[in-house]
């Protein structure tokens, strides 16, 4: 049954993606003057924040469901679902404002540095705070991703895969 969390991890992947094509797009325009590519880009990172602004969301929803699911880790996980809320509010605040400049950019119509300068620096900025967001997101579910993670020693069957057989 599909709920909020599903939503949640279903689509927060598209504004990790979207923002930083949004900034080589731009930097594509920039080095090609090319005012067709910087509106392309504009339009990427118009979607990103549409599709950021539904991630934050369904954010809540999602980790109530993992908070439900998982009470024995409550105290492992309570601090790391708090700082990826924290930054998912940096990374839904960085898209809209890539988005705003956006509008301003197009606009303004133009190719000049006044332009395509704001929106590289703030699709940087934005790429940089989304994947950070997506870091920290990926350790709620994904425990090998957490500082202190120490792999578990093989399975003595697994060392001895490929065709080789344990000798005693």
């Amino acid at each position: 049954m599909w709920n909020l969390a599903h939503l949640h991890i279903a689509i927060n992947h598209i504004p990790v993606v979207l923002v930083p094509a949004a900034f080589v797009i731009f930097a594509v325009a920039t080095w090609r003057k090319s005012l067709p590519v910087l509106r392309t880009g504009i339009v990427v990172g118009w979607v990103a924040a549409i599709f950021a602004g539904a991630s934050y969301l369904t954010g809540d929803a999602a980790a109530d469901v993992v908070m439900a699911v998982e009470k024995a880790q409550q105290k492992t996980l309570d601090p790391i679902v708090e700082e990826h809320d924290d930054s998912a509010g940096w990374a839904l605040g960085a898209s809209i404002l890539l988005a705003a400049a956006g509008v301003w950019g197009w606009r303004r119509g133009g190719l000049g540095r006044e332009v395509t300068l704001p929106l590289l620096v703030l699709s940087a900025l934005g790429t940089a705070i989304v994947i950070r967001t997506a870091e920290l997101g990926g350790r709620i579910r994904h425990p090998e991703a957490r500082s202190g993670f120490v792999a578990p020693p093989e399975p003595e069957h697994e060392k001895n895969s490929g065709g080789e057989h344990a000798r005693p």
